[in-house]
């Protein structure tokens, strides 16, 4: 993924991202970085990624989040909220184990251009 925004593309209301783990971790995080800067003053990023100690998601260690791993933009966002939670998923077939996962969840607002 490769997008390049500036102020005349900077449009989204709101991006999320929910279990979508690429390639790699560094991956992940330049599409992050990429999604953030779409997004317009005042927009939210919502993440939530699997975290080591999870039965399901990604299986290499490499592509699991730690929450403070979710921080990769710059001084730009307002975190709101971030934590890791043991969650039970119920998300289908491919989503779903007896056991709770661990999730770790990002929610950051743009801040306004002053």
């Amino acid at each position: 993924i490769e997008y390049r925004a500036n102020e005349d593309n900077c449009f989204y209301d709101s991006v999320i991202n929910i279990h979508c783990s690429l390639s790699s971790k560094e991956a992940t995080i330049r599409m992050h970085q990429q999604l953030v800067a779409a997004l317009r003053p005042g927009g939210l990023f919502i993440a939530e990624l699997f975290a080591v100690g999870s039965d399901l998601g990604p299986r290499e260690p490499e592509r699991l989040f730690e929450p403070s791993e979710l921080l990769s933009f710059d001084d730009s966002m307002h975190v709101l909220y971030l934590k890791c939670e043991e969650v039970l998923l119920s998300e289908g077939i491919y989503h779903a184990s007896a056991n709770p996962q661990r999730l770790s969840r990002l929610v950051a607002r743009k801040k306004e251009v002053m």
